[in-house]
């Protein structure tokens, strides 16, 4: 195993034990999923899409990362980021088929305050170091981030992201 792959399988676990592991298999078919399949609210959907802005620079062309967006529910079950991304104002995001060596996720949000008001996300982005066509472009790398958001009359907002790891 090389050291791309083994850094990638600890990262799983450390994730995987800390509830924060996309399902790698995201491009799974519905039917594969674990049942109860639960779909992203609105509020999920706006804030994944204010953080693709403002840290992939998603918009009318989607990012270059691909998307992960299938976790383990709580309890069981399949927890589903599949968002109206076109109704959001941005392209639909490539599935990591369409881009292997370069990745992101979002975990879902936690939601605190009387309204709720505020929340707090995982963010990971990977770059295994190679161009699209497979070829070494750089040293690879994760960097692994809490991003907490505010909801204002304008929708939510992001305040701030603080590495956690960066490798």
């Amino acid at each position: 195993m090389n050291r791309i792959n083994t850094a990638i399988l600890t990262l799983m676990i450390v994730l995987a034990s800390a509830g924060e592991a996309p399902i790698l298999a995201a491009e799974t078919s519905r039917s594969a999923m674990p049942e109860p399949i639960e779909r992203a609210s609105a509020d999920d959907c706006a804030i994944f899409v204010e953080l693709g802005r403002k840290k992939l620079d998603w918009g009318a062309a989607p990012p270059t990362a691909a998307f992960y967006p299938e976790w383990p529910g709580a309890g069981g079950g399949t927890y589903l980021e599949e968002c109206p991304w076109k109704q959001l104002g941005v392209a639909e995001p490539p599935t990591p088929s369409q881009n292997p060596n370069e990745s992101f996720f979002i975990t879902r949000p936690i939601y605190s305050g009387s309204k709720p008001t505020t929340a707090t996300v995982s963010f990971e982005y990977r770059n295994e170091g190679n161009s699209a066509d497979g070829q070494p472009k750089r040293s690879p790398f994760f960097h692994h981030q809490t991003c907490s958001f505010e909801k204002r009359e304008q929708g939510w907002l992001l305040m701030d992201c603080k590495t956690d790891f960066i490798t």
